[in-house]
């Protein structure tokens, strides 16, 4: 079945100027991986307008995507993560994107075949 693809506003250098200083000066002082990755997750909510946001390192020895850091259904108090998911590189949306270095853009992962449901979050999580 063939995706629709959703108008995507652009950003203008100057607002990507923006942001990559907020996302910097944010970083300024932080002690660990942790702090940033969840620092990160917070900022792409709140100046990004994203509903939710999932926050994925590489691990290079087993080649799979693991969640570090995530707000929104997979967060529900604190720095906890419900059912924290592994996605092999080149599986699903997520691990296609991380084996290619490419975005894709779905408008509804219902009807994309390969999309990694994650069972403790009933909306769209990858």
């Amino acid at each position: 079945m063939k995706q629709k693809v959703k108008s995507v506003k652009s950003i203008s250098p100057k607002e990507i100027e923006e942001i990559l200083y907020h996302f910097s000066k944010s970083m300024h002082g932080m002690d660990s991986e942790d702090q940033l990755l969840w620092d990160m997750a917070k900022n792409c909510i709140s100046i990004l307008g994203f509903e939710d946001a999932v926050i994925y390192l590489v691990d290079e020895n087993n080649q799979v995507l693991v969640q570090k850091a995530a707000l929104g259904p997979k967060n529900p108090t604190g720095t906890e993560i419900l059912n924290a998911l592994q996605i092999p590189i080149g599986e699903g949306i997520t691990g296609k994107v991380a084996q290619t270095g490419l975005p894709i853009l779905i408008s509804d992962t219902r009807n994309y075949p390969e999309y990694i449901q994650d069972h403790y979050c009933p909306t769209k999580i990858e």
